[in-house]
């Protein structure tokens, strides 16, 4: 059914989250489940809702109709059995006799790969070898790949599991995995059980693979790489963890979740007079710096607050067992959690201040319910001076093992604080780097490595931003001070921000020696600034196995925001379902040679998809059903489909993805500051680089003019 309208965004001060409406109930658990405190039981958590006025309600309600309406889970009471796993894989669980059926096939992303179809191998190609700065030598698993297609990440999203297993009530991860049963049959890789899921029976039909250039024409192609029909050359299941169970911790999720907090989020940016759509005069800066309020909603990227609403929905979605955490990031604050524990029952007594309910007095509340609601009294998360948070009380670091659990006080506090925190008031540039550096480093310290034998404990940072990170200094940086230009004085050198240490080569190479044991999601927000997607981001998820999403909202958003509603949820949906593990379709042809300097998809450029992907198998009578548009629908969207779309056809959906260059030499160029390097990221870049930029193995070499250089003292615009 069409997504209803929402109203006109709320008014500063209001600080709604959604309302949850999924019933986790209470489950026994391990003693120290939660690494702050026990566990006081799981209560209505996932029903909260946090304080705000009606108009950010409509929207939330239609940002809740964005997600398939599968994924509000029912508790209808099925059956679980569990048995031992198969032969092919890890899974521990078998569906029993029940009503299991195909709900969607969802491709979330694609990426380069070698596809080894003898041996059903499929490897991800995401750029050259990281290399130990030290010796020189690639860390252990890091290999020079040639692409000579694609891999496919799919959820096979199955239509309810939330009573299925009474093991773990409440379960919402509607993956189907290899070993599990849909309408009795086997949905298994295995050639001993049979085969379901084989890749002969996934079909690509590729509109056409061209360079990302705007949302281009969805009916023309640039290049020759259109009308491409495959069969998949391998297939398999990529777990991350077994099935839920609330007395395994192995299988529980472990998530933190990254929201960009920086000014272009609310518009405080230094922006062209004439236009916020260029990269070249548009920068994130202090308030200080910025252009007068009326401006803000302008050039915001994010006046619907999406970005807290995408983190609320994942909170909602994950299980109760599943530990989570939200932090934050901008320039003046550098990374913080986005938990708090200051929510009041209140209401507004129409001026714009809150009156707190006299009988809860001093009480924090967890949800709407708590409060008296027939007087319009709403559970409200408001930070306010007057009432104490008692995480703005504590270090960095305490304050991360206090928000970092999976009771419902702990999800309450992470829902109702990066409502309070991170809605309003994006102030500077984005340290997105030192958060993911931040939270990459808490997961693998305070999450224990996985068993050899049972796997599982896995970790994952879901990345929500608009853009790269504008602290450090990259191709992406501004070097030179845009205020000083707009002002008429010579461009002034711009230093890196004091909130921010963390470079991108020294985080991939941490990462790389420790076997990325973190996995990275993104969903990147298109920004008035940064208008295509970025490849930094890209390779940071292609080379963690996590999964890369890019909205194009400042291309279909304009004043009815419905689509993007329907994009966030479904981007949502795809990082949630991936979290347990996903399928890997490999794809070749003979058309596709990436590398090849004849080929439509040459090295260093970013790419995009239009086309679909489809999974047949008879034995599965709800698959067909699938790829089947619902009786009467005017604008069906379908998850295996990737193109424009939506009612004006602007929403891009295709896949996007970077072809990589390893070095300098596959753009044309030998020296890593000079015209047609490789720069990071994996994109080749016509111009020199950017003086000041780093370069080569020392940390005291910089671009200069072309070359690397010891010295350098000016600075590029």
């Amino acid at each position: 059914m069409p997504t209803p309208k929402p109203t006109q965004p709320a008014h500063a001060g209001s600080n709604q989250a959604p309302a949850g409406s999924h019933q986790a109930g209470s489950n026994a658990r391990p003693a120290g489940a939660d690494l702050a405190q026990p566990h006081a039981g799981l209560s209505d958590w996932s029903a909260a809702s946090a304080r705000s006025d009606r108009s950010v309600g409509s929207l939330l309600r239609a940002a809740r109709l964005a997600i398939p309406a599968t994924l509000m889970l029912s508790t209808l009471g099925l059956g679980w059995a569990v048995a031992g796993g198969l032969t092919s894989c890890d899974s521990t669980a078998r569906f029993s006799l029940v009503d299991i059926k195909f709900d969607r096939v969802h491709v979330v992303s694609t990426f380069p790969a070698k596809v080894d179809k003898a041996a059903g191998k499929i490897i991800r190609a995401c750029g050259a070898p990281i290399v130990d700065p030290d010796s020189g030598q690639p860390y252990p698993g890091q290999t020079s790949v040639v692409a000579n297609g694609f891999e496919f990440n799919v959820n096979l999203v199955s239509n309810d599991l939330s009573a299925v297993n009474p093991a773990c009530k409440g379960d919402k991860d509607l993956q189907i995995r290899d070993g599990e049963r849909v309408e009795q049959q086997l949905v298994t890789t295995s050639a001993e059980f049979g085969s379901t899921v084989a890749p002969q029976m996934f079909k690509l039909q590729a509109q056409c693979i061209e360079p990302r250039v705007g949302i281009g024409d969805p009916t023309g192609c640039k290049t020759s790489m259109n009308q491409v029909t495959s069969t998949a050359a391998a297939v398999n299941f990529k777990q991350n963890s077994r099935r839920c169970n609330p007395q395994a911790t192995e299988t529980w999720q472990n998530v933190v979740i990254l929201v960009d907090h920086s000014g272009s989020t609310s518009g405080q940016v230094v922006i062209n007079t004439q236009s916020c759509l260029d990269a070249t005069k548009f920068a994130e800066d202090l308030p200080a710096n910025t252009k007068a309020p009326e401006q803000f909603g302008k050039c915001s990227s994010d006046k619907y607050f999406i970005r807290v609403q995408a983190a609320q929905l994942l909170i909602d979605q994950l299980n109760p067992q599943d530990r989570v955490m939200t932090m934050l990031f901008d320039e003046n604050e550098g990374v913080k959690v986005g938990c708090t524990d200051s929510a009041r029952c209140r209401r507004d007594d129409g001026t714009g201040a809150f009156e707190e309910q006299p009988s809860m007095k001093g009480k924090v509340c967890y949800s709407d319910e708590n409060c008296d609601v027939k007087n319009n009294f709403r559970c409200d998360p408001t930070l306010s001076s007057a009432v104490p948070d008692g995480y703005d009380l504590l270090d960095a670091p305490t304050a991360m093992k206090k928000c970092f659990g999976s009771s419902s006080e702990k999800k309450s506090h992470n829902r109702f604080g990066i409502d309070a925190r991170a809605r309003y008031n994006g102030v500077g540039r984005a340290p997105m780097l030192e958060a993911v550096d931040t939270a990459y480093k808490f997961l693998k310290t305070m999450v224990s490595a996985p068993d050899p034998q049972k796997g599982g404990n896995a970790k994952h940072i879901v990345l929500i931003t608009d853009g790269p990170d504008t602290c450090t200094k990259s191709e992406s940086f501004h070097f030179s001070d845009p205020k000083s230009e707009f002002e008429g004085k010579v461009g002034q050198c711009r230093s890196e921000c004091t909130t921010a240490t963390t470079h991108y080569k020294e985080l991939l190479a941490e990462m790389a020696k420790a076997g990325f044991p973190v996995k990275v999601h993104v969903i990147q927000l298109q920004s008035k600034g940064q208008t295509d997607p970025d490849p930094m981001l890209m390779e940071l998820a292609c080379r963690s196995d996590g999964t890369y999403q890019f909205l194009n909202q400042v291309e279909f958003v304009q004043d009815d925001p419905d689509e993007f509603y329907k994009a966030i949820g479904t981007a949502v949906s795809g990082v949630r379902h991936a979290l347990g593990g996903s399928w890997r379709v490999g794809v070749l042809d003979n058309r596709i040679a990436i590398g090849d300097p004849g080929s439509p998809m040459p090295v260093g450029t970013t790419m995009a998809m239009r086309g679909d992907l489809r999974f047949t198998n008879p034995l599965f009578a709800s698959l067909a059903g699938t790829f089947i548009p619902p009786q009467g629908s005017v604008d069906w969207n379908p998850d295996f489909q990737f193109q424009q779309s939506g009612s004006n056809a602007l929403r891009d959906r295709r896949l996007m993805f970077n072809v990589a260059c390893s070095a300098s030499s596959e753009c044309g160029g030998g020296e890593a500051c000079a015209p047609n390097h490789c720069a990071m990221g994996g994109t080749c870049k016509s111009a020199n680089a950017p003086d000041l930029l780093r370069c080569g193995d020392n940390d005291g070499q910089f671009c200069c003019g072309g070359t690397c250089s010891a010295t350098c003292a000016s600075c590029s615009k």
